[in-house]
Order: structure tokens, then C-alpha cells, then sequence
């Protein structure tokens, strides 16, 4: 009788004290694994997070995850998650040589608060092995590549493969350098520059490329206003908006000049141009035509007026005797 009551008491006792049944956590518990790739014979930091959808905290006490590649169990250690919470464990894994996709396996052991046992959670999982790139190779542009100083150039990279990111590093032949996949610069002096852009891959593997950047002197500008006297429809005269009303190729700047007045009206060089042609060739007509008269003994004949001569008063004749 005393050993039946004792059972009896021990079953409602049981009955009566809140419990949660054992597993409880794992249909709340959500496992994310990252990275799930990477390159051959690298060595990764693999990351494991929990995320705890539970209302209470949950204890995990270990933590196994196996690679098909080696089926090595590698353990990841233990965690402490509040509720709605999550927590993340690191292990650095070096991965195979041969490429391919590899299945991964996580076990974990553990026990929500309330729980009387612990029970273990699995997933399942995969991961890919890419096959390592060939070493960076970079291209390098200049534009312009020649030009009268100072001279702005763009120069910009191109790189394949490799694996990003990259980082740059750019000597410019004049004593500066920069960084950046692209670089703005002005080279201010005349010379030849040689300007070099070093890439370095997510491996630190490197390579480099040049290009050849000439600058040359400006060309002449008699007048100063930035356009140089090839270009210039009046080179003699500072007129940076090169004006041009008539349309005839030269500036209204050097017509005022020549004219004295504004630029178009009826002093404009391409109406005195004529004017001096005419007065030229009709003096010469008239000094030809003097010159063929006097020799033909036709020329001018010159008027010659004499003054009336007084005369002596005549004595009237005496008589004769």
C-alpha cells in the first residue's frame, strides 16, 4: 500500500508541473550557413547562425558540421540564444582542389528553457567549389593620349579576370600617383610621360600596364585671346568671339580697324578694296596718257600773254619848206 501511494503521488505530482515536450526548439530554429561557395585550395571563414524563433532562450551545446568532400566532423562549438534572437559561430575550412558541388550536414545538441531533455536538430545543405581564376591582366587608356599643354587626361582600366575587389595603385610620370579604377590628371608641362597603373586582385596577385601620354607646345597666339593665329580670323587682334558679320573669313575686329568704324557699314574693307583698285588705275591711265602726248609733241600747249607795248608819242610832221 505505502509503495502504491507513493507512485500515485509521484504521477499527479508529474502531471501537474508545466512542461514542454522534448524537440520544442527545433521546428522554431532556422540555420543559415555563408558562405556556400568559394574557390579551390582556399581557406574560408564558414559562418553558422541560429536564429531562435522560440519565446523562450535556447541552449545549444555543440555544434558538428561535415563536408562530403573529406566527411570530416568539424566542430563549431556551443551557443546561448535569447528568445527571438540568433547568434553566429566561425571556423575557417580550407577547401578542396577538385571542383564540384559538395553536400553539407550540421547537427546540433541542444535545449529550450522548460525542456526536461535535450534533443538534436540536423540540416542539410551544399556547397560549391569554383575553380580559381587565371591571375588579374589590366588594360589602360588614356584620352587623350597627345595634346598641346596643359593637358587634362582621362585614364581608365580594364581588368580580367582575377578575383575582385581590386585595388590600384597609379604612378603618372610626373612625380604624382593616385588611386582609383579611373583617374583624372593634367599634365601641365611639355614632355613625354609615361603614366603606370598597379592591380592587385582579392589574392594578391598583381599586374600592371602603361601608357604613353605626350604633351607639346601650344601654338602661336599673336593676340593673346586663346585661339591660335591658324585658327584666327584676326590674328592681330584680341577678339576671343571671332565675330565675322559678312561672313567673308575676316574678324569684324580687323575690318573696324582697317575701316575706322563699326564692322560692315560702308567702311568696310571688302567695299575699300575696290575704291583704292579704281583710283590706283585711273591715275596710271592719266600718267600714261601725259607721257604718249608730250612725246608726239601734243602735249599741253602752254598760252603766253604779252603786255601791250607803250610807244614813243610821233612829232607831227613840220612844213616843208
Amino acid at each position: 500500500m505505502t509503495a502504491g501511494l507513493v507512485i500515485g503521488l509521484l504521477t499527479i505530482a508529474m502531471a501537474t508541473i508545466p512542461r514542454r515536450v522534448s524537440a520544442d526548439w527545433c521546428p522554431n530554429a532556422t540555420l543559415t550557413r555563408y558562405p556556400q561557395s568559394g574557390y579551390q585550395s582556399d581557406t574560408i571563414n564558414e559562418e553558422v547562425t541560429l536564429r531562435n524563433g522560440r519565446d523562450v532562450a535556447v541552449q545549444i551545446y555543440w555544434i558538428h558540421v561535415t563536408f562530403s568532400w573529406d566527411g570530416t566532423q568539424r566542430d563549431f562549438g556551443t551557443m546561448s540564444i535569447p528568445a527571438y534572437s540568433d547568434q553566429t559561430n566561425t571556423r575557417s575550412v580550407m577547401l578542396p582542389s577538385n571542383t564540384g558541388d559538395y553536400t553539407v550536414s550540421t547537427v546540433m545538441s541542444g535545449q529550450a528553457t522548460g525542456d526536461w531533455l535535450s534533443s538534436e536538430c540536423s540540416w542539410s545543405g551544399s556547397f560549391r567549389v569554383n575553380a580559381l581564376p587565371p591571375a588579374p591582366k589590366v588594360i589602360i587608356t588614356a584620352n587623350p593620349s597627345t595634346g598641346t599643354a596643359p593637358l587634362g587626361v582621362s585614364l581608365t582600366t580594364t581588368v580580367t579576370p582575377g578575383i575582385p575587389p581590386y585595388s590600384y595603385s597609379w604612378i603618372l610620370g610626373d612625380g604624382s600617383s593616385g588611386s582609383g579604377e579611373s583617374i583624372y590628371h593634367v599634365y601641365s608641362t611639355v614632355g613625354t610621360y609615361t603614366a603606370q597603373v598597379i592591380v592587385t586582385d582579392a589574392r594578391s596577385r598583381s599586374d600592371s600596364a602603361t601608357a604613353t601620354v605626350t604633351v607639346t607646345s601650344p601654338p602661336p597666339d599673336s593676340d593673346s585671346d586663346g585661339i591660335s593665329d591658324a585658327n584666327d580670323n584676326c590674328p592681330s587682334t584680341y577678339n576671343p568671339s571671332q565675330a565675322d558679320s559678312d561672313h567673308d573669313g575676316v574678324g569684324d575686329a580687323c575690318e573696324q580697324t582697317i575701316g575706322g568704324g563699326g564692322g560692315g557699314g560702308s567702311n568696310d574693307q571688302s567695299t575699300l578694296v575696290p575704291i583704292i583698285i579704281l583710283v590706283v588705275v585711273l591715275a596710271a591711265v592719266a600718267v600714261i596718257v601725259a607721257a604718249l602726248m608730250r612725246s608726239r609733241g601734243k602735249g599741253p600747249v602752254a598760252q603766253h600773254y604779252t603786255l601791250p607795248q607803250q610807244q614813243e608819242p610821233q612829232n607831227p610832221p613840220g612844213p616843208q619848206g
